[in-house]
């Protein structure tokens, strides 16, 4: 089913670009439909026309391939025999390749003597479905981060997303702004975020298709950075109160605490003093 196996989208776009140079040039078919730079859905008219400089066209394969989405890979939408007339038409079925706008289609047709011509369609955008509204943020909502430096993700379904922006309604963590774009692999978006300054912060994902958008819920993460001053004692308090406990509580088996006798000490101290000295 695979016309080209290219992982690097550099490389397809390359791909893309000679092969719609080569049909300005030298095409004697001519993919008229899907037309370039139009939108489809649903089952669509695939029809090649074959011109005199071309003659006996035995058969066509319709290829499509796009940038945006999961699988960057040529993927064979047709292939239709034509007994040496002037034109081939079929249809596919555009739900069965992800949404995204910027498609390629390529017809590679063959003639009676083994000759091959191609024609290309750029920049077609398929719209069939609507993106799942991200799910499972991380950091989850009410959580803390204490230095400052953290990951937003959220889940979604790859099929139906091809980008994803993360949108700050409350506070914006430093100088990215209120909508900075997220990374999309797969199933997951995220962004990385450092140096966020102390503040309570509410945000939400979009996903997108390239046409369609949903949002996920909002939720809130509050960044609170440990300092010095919050931890150079910790661990003493402990012991500071063990302390005071063990001076003040203690009795002894006459009944008066330690306390009790210290204090009775030191008023009659201060009594025999006052006496002495009136003497």
């Amino acid at each position: 089913m695979e016309k080209l196996n290219k992982n690097n989208v550099l490389v397809l776009g390359i791909v893309f670009a000679l092969l719609f140079c080569v049909s300005l040039v030298s095409a004697t078919i001519s993919l008229d439909l899907p037309s370039a730079s139009s939108t489809i859905s649903g089952i669509v008219v695939l029809n090649v026309t074959n011109s005199t400089g071309f003659d006996e066209m035995v058969n066509c394969t319709i290829y499509a391939g796009s940038s945006l989405t999961s699988n960057t890979t040529w993927t064979e939408i047709g292939f239709f025999v034509n007994d040496t007339l002037d034109n081939v038409n079929g249809t596919f079925d555009s739900s069965i390749l992800e949404d995204a706008t910027d498609y390629v289609l390529n017809a590679s047709c063959t003639n009676s003597s083994a000759s091959i011509q191609e024609d290309t369609n750029t920049l077609i955008n398929i719209d069939n479905t609507v993106p799942i509204a991200p799910s499972s943020l991380s950091p989850a909502d009410g959580t803390s981060d204490d230095d400052g430096d953290l990951t937003l993700s959220a889940t979604v379904v790859g099929e139906n997303t091809t980008s994803c922006t993360v949108f700050f309604t409350s506070r914006i963590p430093g100088s990215g702004g209120s909508s900075q774009t997220m990374t999309h692999t797969g199933d997951t978006c995220s962004l990385t975020l450092t140096s966020v300054p102390e503040e309570t912060y509410e945000w939400y994902v979009r996903a997108s298709d390239g046409t369609n958008t949903t949002d996920s819920a909002s939720q809130r993460f509050l960044v609170d950075i440990d300092t010095p001053s919050n931890y150079l004692f910790q661990g003493k308090e402990t012991d500071f109160i063990e302390d005071v406990k063990t001076f003040s509580v203690t009795s002894d088996e006459g009944g008066l605490t330690k306390f009790g006798i210290v204090f009775i000490f030191v008023v009659v101290s201060i009594v025999g003093i006052i006496i002495y000295k009136r003497r």
